[in-house]
């Protein structure tokens, strides 16, 4: 016994220092197939930090962007170009290429175009990544298995396929579950495709022939071999005994031979098992061919044009087709950025200024294994992962978790600026002052049994007079958060940057408005009153209230044949079927809106009321007074006060050109609202800015030019605090559509004390306090900037993105 435990004690001692000889090997084999999947897709895909003086860096990370395209991995999976040079060659006019990246017309700038596919097929990638393998020590002294360098589809046969009893003494042993003799079973994608779609084919040796009867044959009647079951056999005749003339009737029978079993079964039955593993989908059997797609056909589509000497990125996808066109005007580059998909068509125009067009649905981009979507549920269970260390199953969650963001957005701002996107919106924009917007998604209501069936859709047409000093002037000016002109204490643009460029709702606010007339059309279903077999309206049991349900009316709709001609019925008069389908209706509504102006609507709460004046309308994702809009009046709680006099909302107007903020005083304190009022003024800091801006420019063109190119790059290293890695910036970019706010160190104004008013009413009096206002000096790069004016703090806090909230009926304030 005690030898016995001996020898057991040697064997595991014996065992510990082999798998410590092989832990590089099982690493290799573990993490091999992770480690492919993910590298080529993942790995080196963090933002670069722009230079000082990189325009493109200083512009979104763009630098970033066009180093990633120029990794050969990527490569296998986008049709891009960056160059005239590098445009996809059309050799056949009548038979030409499905993806075309065209940069034939870039004469200067930048210039990138790039044809995306709609699932990333790792296939390819699988078939050219290779590891080393190394041998596997059977130990006991069985030698070993000498793996040497494979592909990964080659490694991935050992785990897919194979025997189940190797694979649980390879577990054993500490390398996983892989049949080290099925590892090269399959080495490419082809071969996989190939067996897959073989037909089925059986090993057929039967012999027949017509049989006559013993009695037949006893006479003399030979039976003879036919080629088919299905034969008919001759009549035959005999004499008897006796000598009468007999007939005999012959019969097809088996003579010999059987039927094999289908001899591609196991090669169809293992090239589908290749696929289930990583796929987790399971085929419904083995026995009938399936045809897997091409390589070829999972690759992109669609067509993008870049034009022009500015700054211009088109992006196609699914059948789209993007056209990017950008010039420079005074040495000043202009931006286009397009984006088409879903054999839409995208194009953005822009002459110092900004045209975006985007309508692409990219995140629908999946990760595919013949055109399938991965899963890794097989991986995981053969304990590959474990051995992988955290690493190796970190890499596997990055992949699963992989989301990027849809690419939705309109936007125009510039001396010459226009930008269509099929099936999204369309804009113009000219001397940075005449806007226009128009809102082309196609209306689509939910389904009217569904809660919140009836909210009503809207589509908006907008003409507006844009402010371009805003540019400049102003706290939050766009310049002074580009850190062109100073800095800002807020940045909206670009706290909502991501947000605008990723959601349909959200536009990119490039000036403010001195005026914006909206056209607001709204398309809702009808409702009708749910009547009882009496005809009397049916209560709901816990309002007390009538029932009410969508309006349904029949629709004829003619019936027309395969070619599209009607189909006529014997009189030769069309045929119509008929449907139920809901009814609506739409309604038009007028929008007066402003940047300046009133901040929020005014309110009145007097005698039980509450007046609303100029209420509030959603324009381009924010709340305005809306100047066309009637009084709203509402009773407010019952036990509220009634005093005599009124109590009125905080008022707050925002005036152009850096005239600052006047807000209503508080405690009937004038001389403290003036002073806060000069506070907010900065006309005086921003003609300042202005005068050194133009002193830089001194040097000509070029001067202006490397300076705005340099405070380009400083806002872009500022957008870029939450871009320190892409996969993360794309995924959270989905979740939350913001990025961390601006570092810059800010000294924030004392808050006010908290007011309060009656329940269910955030209405404040007159008697409020306003919160102070500081101003502060703020450094940035050891330089001592100028003066910063800090606009007065809402009662309730600041919102992100710039925009404050003040407590009466919920307006927004938007700084």
């Amino acid at each position: 016994m005690d030898q016995r435990r001996g020898n057991r004690a040697a064997r595991r001692r014996a065992m510990k220092e082999y798998r410590r000889g092989q832990r590089s090997l099982q690493t290799a084999v573990a993490a091999g197939a992770v480690v492919a999947l993910g590298a080529g897709l993942l790995g080196g895909a963090g933002a670069a930090h722009a230079d000082e003086g990189d325009l493109l860096g200083g512009l979104g990370d763009l630098g970033a962007i066009t180093g990633l395209l120029e990794n050969e991995m990527v490569k296998d999976f986008i049709e891009v170009c960056q160059n005239p040079d590098g445009s996809t060659p059309v050799i056949d006019a009548e038979n030409p290429p499905v993806a075309v990246a065209d940069c034939s017309q870039s004469t200067g700038g930048m210039g990138v175009a790039v044809v995306l596919p709609d699932s990333i097929e790792i296939g390819g990638l699988m078939e050219s990544q290779k590891v080393d393998l190394g041998e596997i020590k059977l130990g006991g002294g069985f030698g070993s298995i000498n793996l040497g360098e494979k592909n990964m589809i080659q490694l991935l046969s050992g785990l897919a396929l194979g025997s189940d009893t190797t694979k649980s003494i390879a577990n054993g042993l500490g390398y996983g579950r892989i049949d080290p003799f099925a590892v090269g079973n399959y080495s490419s994608y082809d071969q996989i495709r190939e067996h897959a779609n073989l037909d089925r084919v059986y090993e057929d040796s039967r012999k027949w022939e017509c049989d006559y009867g013993t009695t037949a044959n006893v006479f003399g009647v030979k039976n003879h071999e036919v080629s088919d079951p299905g034969d008919t056999c001759p009549t035959k005749t005999y004499k008897d005994l006796f000598g009468k003339t007999k007939t005999a009737t012959g019969k097809v029978k088996l003579k010999s031979g059987e039927v094999t079993e289908d001899k591609h079964y196991d090669k169809r039955r293992d090239a589908l098992k290749m696929v289930e593993y990583l796929t987790g989908e399971k085929f419904d059997s083995y026995n009938h061919p399936v045809e897997l797609p091409a390589l070829a056909d999972l690759g992109p589509k669609g067509g993008a044009t870049v034009k022009g000497d500015g700054l211009k990125v088109a992006l196609a996808m699914r059948g789209g087709n993007a056209t990017a066109e950008a010039n420079t005007l005074f040495g000043l580059p202009g931006v286009a950025l397009a984006g088409a998909d879903h054999g839409r068509t995208s194009t953005a125009t822009s002459q110092l200024g900004v045209a975006t067009a985007l309508n692409m649905d990219t995140d629908q981009i999946k990760l595919t294994w013949f055109g399938k979507e991965l899963d890794f549920t097989n991986l995981k269970k053969s304990g590959a992962l474990d051995l992988a260390g955290e690493e190796g199953a970190a890499l596997v969650d990055q992949i699963e978790g992989l989301q990027l963001p849809g690419l939705k957005e309109v936007s125009c701002y510039g001396i010459q600026a226009s930008a269509v996107a099929e099936g999204l919106g369309s804009c113009s924009n000219y001397l940075g002052t005449f806007d226009f917007y128009q809102d082309l998604r196609e209306v689509t209501l939910a389904d009217p049994d569904n809660p919140g069936g009836n909210t009503p859709v809207s589509r908006q047409t907008q003409y507006g007079l844009t402010d371009l000093s805003s540019l400049v002037f102003g706290n939050d000016a766009l310049l002074k958060q580009f850190g062109m002109l100073g800095g800002s204490e807020t940045t909206p643009f670009m706290d909502t940057l991501m947000d605008n460029l990723t959601s349909e709702d959200g536009r990119l606010k490039f000036a403010k408005d001195f005026v914006r007339f909206t056209q607001d059309v709204q398309t809702r279903y009808v409702l009708e009153t749910v009547l009882d077999d009496d005809g009397n309206p049916v209560l709901d049991p816990e309002t007390g209230q009538p029932k009410t349900r969508v309006k349904m009316e029949e629709v004829k709709t003619p019936i027309v044949d395969g070619a599209g001609e009607a189909v006529l019925d014997d009189d030769g008069n069309p045929t119509y079927t008929t449907s139920l389908q809901p009814v609506t209706d739409t309604i038009t509504a007028a929008y007066l809106t402003s940047d300046y102006g009133l901040r929020e609507p005014i309110t009145i709460e007097w005698l039980g009321h509450t007046v609303v004046l100029f209420p509030a309308a959603t324009v381009n994702g924010a709340d305005r007074p809306n100047y066309l809009s009637l009084p709203q009046i509402k009773k407010i709680a019952a036990d509220a006060d009634r005093g005599l006099l009124p109590k009125i909302g905080v008022i707050t107007v925002d005036n152009p050109f850096g005239f600052g903020t006047l807000t209503s005083p508080s405690n009937f304190d004038f001389l403290g609202m003036f002073r806060d009022y000069r506070k907010t003024v900065t006309i005086d800091d921003d003609l300042k800015q202005i005068g050194s801006l133009i002193e830089q420019s001194t040097g000509g063109v070029e001067g202006l030019t490397a300076s705005v190119t340099g405070a380009a790059a400083k806002a872009g290293q500022k957008a870029k605090d939450g871009l320190a890695d892409l996969r993360s910036n794309l995924t959270s970019s989905t979740q939350d559509g913001t990025q961390d706010p601006d570092p810059t160190p800010v000294t924030e104004p004392a808050a006010g004390p908290e007011q309060s008013s009656p329940e269910g009413d955030p209405t404040t009096d007159l008697s409020l306090n306003q919160d102070t206002v500081s101003e502060e000096t703020v450094e940035e790069d050891g330089v001592t900037g100028a003066p910063v004016s800090v606009p007065p703090a809402s009662p309730t806090g600041s919102g992100p993105a710039g925009i404050q909230s003040q407590s009466n009926e919920g307006a927004v304030l938007v700084q």
